[in-house]
């Protein structure tokens, strides 16, 4: 199949370029005449219980919408009339917009709650009409308005609450962005350059990069308009298609340069894509399986981001099998063209000597070394199992930003949660029901308040809650546990929509592993008409997911290198990251298991060594995957540089995952398990491999007869 591809492309290449420069062409045309509507809610999802309590809230009562919440500061004190006056004129502008419903102030209210026990502080609560979603311009004009009163006034004032939150999170994503990208793309074209040492060589990559994401962007921006997306999904595009369109040209580049050594051109173009093209192929497939099981978990963001993933990983699928190809035909030879020195370590056969040395070591005390191995993945996955999770609200920006200084302090400066409260719908009106449950409610512990409202038909309960809306999550579930006879409850509110979200996520889990599983393992099987090897590889994958989210809650949840990576800790692990990093590191583990073990698998079917296969194909492949891993953790990295916690911890966690299973997995763990295995790695039936064979993924027949298990040996195992 990859053959016939490459005899294609061998053929008319030119033609194969116009149509992905068409391609491209069409893509850049939607990118300049497309506005996208990218979103930075979509945490909890609409068939949630607190979703619909919000929704009948804003149907029935005309409350549960989003609230603007403003805190004042004076020098002097709120106790006196005249400064409280100057308040009530400085959110004058802001009573007289139309998408505000109301503006409650110290001095509107006689609230003294509302004033900070020092006297210098006051907020001001201004709820949104139930329905109306304030653009970024109406923010800055409400900003502005106020600010020009309050300067007049001597007061500060802060501006925070859901739309305020939400604008500068789309705003600090923006701008992490743009800066991940400066930094990111000069190093990994530094990098391209030693990998290759040839300037034409290290372009490639990059291009193919590029293309995917502008391919990925245009898809996204054409679907947002139809469905909803996810501000970070345009982070999630920039992130793998770099890193995915580099890696997949590395490969590629790198097998068609080391078969120019013997073959023509043409030769070396159907070699290169009867093997690597096939392995590209493969872990774009499992990258995608990674991606596809965020869908399994009823959360918009999070499968809004699975959805952008996965188009960009089809994106660079396409450039890396089309484009680059068609290339490499035209450029043949000059594909070394440029040079700046030679590519150390790399001998006439294309091995690595550092790489050799290391598989015959690792192979030589395979079971010391894969015991020590596993005792350090362990050590780093044991902060993963105290994970405490949360929706993000807030937290998710940097200390400073004015959101999140206003949500902290309207909780820890003003008495009771005012901000967000509980809310629970009570499908009666009797007063008897409704006293019981308000004495029931009141007797939880954290509850500082409950306020009936009356309906036609039903009532509901406003709590007031000791505890921000994470720490509230006990206070929900307590009331969700509570009974009166004949009588159905529900609760919503900020605190139940962030427990909501951890219950989606919880509920995803066991599908979502086994669609990767089951998935992932037919896909291996498929490549390597292996029954065994696709097993081991879900183990060694599933070692380094563990490990690797170990290590990101000890340093984001436990609040370890806050100084450094310049963030503050809220004491929670936002909860898309985790699923995050599971599923695309899942499909990057599995990108250099299949490119790795491709070349494994050819040495052993020519030569029928085990060893030999091991440490050739390690030698090969070594350095290629070290580049193309130093690439993607400098792309992931880049990252580290975002304001917005959810797309700093999720680059942290790649890159250190996307390093930890190029190093101790490839290079350890993989040689010493095989070595071990020996001739199992590849057993299968008999009935599987003519399954295999018919499927015709795997590779083409051995050129060596290889060794098969007899009866005796299948009957031990």
């Amino acid at each position: 199949m990859f053959r016939q591809w490459a005899h294609i492309v061998i053929t008319y290449p030119k033609h194969v370029i116009a149509a992905c420069i068409l391609v491209l062409a069409v893509a850049i045309g939607l990118m300049a005449t497309v506005s996208p509507v990218f979103d930075s809610e979509g945490y909890i999802s609409d068939s949630a219980e607190s979703m619909q309590v919000h929704q009948q809230l804003v149907e029935d009562y005309g409350i549960g919408g989003e609230t603007l919440v403003l805190i004042f500061e004076t020098n002097g004190s709120f106790a006196d009339a005249s400064t409280l006056a100057a308040i009530d004129e400085a959110v004058a502008p802001l009573s007289q917009h139309p998408g505000v419903a109301a503006v409650y102030t110290p001095g509107s209210t006689l609230n003294p709650e509302m004033i900070s026990a020092s006297g210098t502080s006051a907020i001001v609560i201004a709820p949104v009409q139930p329905g109306i979603e304030l653009t970024p311009a109406e923010l800055d004009d409400i900003r502005d308005s106020v600010n020009t009163v309050v300067e007049e006034q001597g007061l500060t004032v802060k501006f925070g609450g859901a739309p305020f939150v939400y604008e500068e999170v789309t705003h600090s994503v923006e701008q992490g962005l743009i800066r991940a990208e400066m930094v990111a793309i000069p190093i990994t074209l530094i990098v391209l350059l030693l990998v290759f040492g040839s300037v034409v060589s290290a372009t490639m990559p990059l291009l193919i990069g590029v293309a995917s994401i502008i391919t990925g962007m245009a898809a996204m921006s054409v679907w947002s308009t139809q469905m909803y997306q996810s501000v970070f999904a345009t982070n999630m595009i920039t992130m793998l298609g770099l890193g995915l369109g580099i890696d997949y040209s590395l490969f590629l580049v790198t097998r068609y340069r080391e078969e120019l050594r013997t073959n023509t051109s043409e030769r070396a173009l159907e070699n290169t894509m009867g093997t690597v093209g096939k392995a590209v192929f493969f872990s774009g497939i499992t990258v995608m399986i990674g991606l596809g099981a965020t869908q399994f978990f009823d959360l918009p963001a999070l499968q809004s981001l699975g959805q952008a993933g996965m188009v960009v990983t089809a994106s660079s699928m396409l450039f890396g099998l089309t484009l680059l190809p068609a290339t490499l035909r035209l450029l043949g030879p000059r594909i070394n063209a440029g040079r700046i020195g030679r590519r150390g370590g790399i001998d006439s056969t294309g091995e690595s000597a550092f790489w050799h040395r290391v598989a015959n070591m690792v192979m030589k005390q395979p079971v010391g070394l894969l015991v020590a191995c596993l005792t350090i993945l362990g050590i780093m996955a044991l902060p993963a199992f105290g994970m405490t999770l949360s929706a993000g609200g807030a937290e998710v920006l940097p200390v400073g930003a004015d959101s999140r200084e206003v949500s902290e302090r309207a909780l820890t400066d003003f008495a009771g949660d005012a901000v967000d409260p509980i809310y629970v719908i009570i499908d009666s009106t009797d007063a008897e029901v409704v006293a019981s449950l308000t004495q029931q409610i009141s007797a939880i512990d954290g509850v500082l308040a409950v306020t009936p409202i009356p309906g036609e038909s039903t009532t509901v309960l406003q709590v007031s809650s000791a505890f921000d809306a994470v720490a509230s999550g006990d206070i929900v579930t307590s009331i969700r546990a509570l009974e009166y006879p004949g009588v159905h409850l529900r609760v919503g509110g900020t605190a139940a929509e962030s427990l909501d979200n951890s219950n989606a996520i919880r509920a995803g889990l066991l599908p979502a592993a086994l669609f990767v599983g089951i998935a992932g393992y037919i896909v291996l099987l498929l490549t390597f008409g292996s029954v065994l090897l696709p097993i081991k590889a879900m183990i060694m994958g599933t070692l380094s997911i563990v490990a690797s989210l170990g290590v990101a809650v000890w340093v984001f949840q436990d609040g370890h290198l806050e100084g450094l990576l310049n963030f503050s800790s809220s004491g929670m692990t936002v909860s898309m990251v985790p699923v995050l990093i599971a599923c695309i590191l899942f499909g990057l583990s599995m990108d250099y298991e299949v490119l790795l073990l491709s070349r494994i698998q050819e040495e052993y079917q020519a030569t029928g060594d085990n060893s030999r296969a091991i440490a050739t194909g390690l030698a090969h492949t070594g350095q290629v995957v070290s580049g193309a891993a130093t690439i993607m953790v400098i792309v992931f990295a880049g990252f580290i540089l975002a304001d917005v916690l959810i797309i700093k911890s999720l680059g942290f966690g790649l890159a250190f995952a996307v390093l930890l299973d190029a190093t101790l997995v490839r290079g350890v763990l993989v040689p010493s398990t095989m070595q071990l295995m020996g001739r199992w790695n590849w057993w299968a039936p008999s009935w599987v491999k003519r399954i295999v064979s018919r499927a015709g993924f795997s590779h083409s027949a051995p050129t060596h007869a290889m060794p098969q298990l007899t009866a005796e040996e299948v009957g031990r195992a």
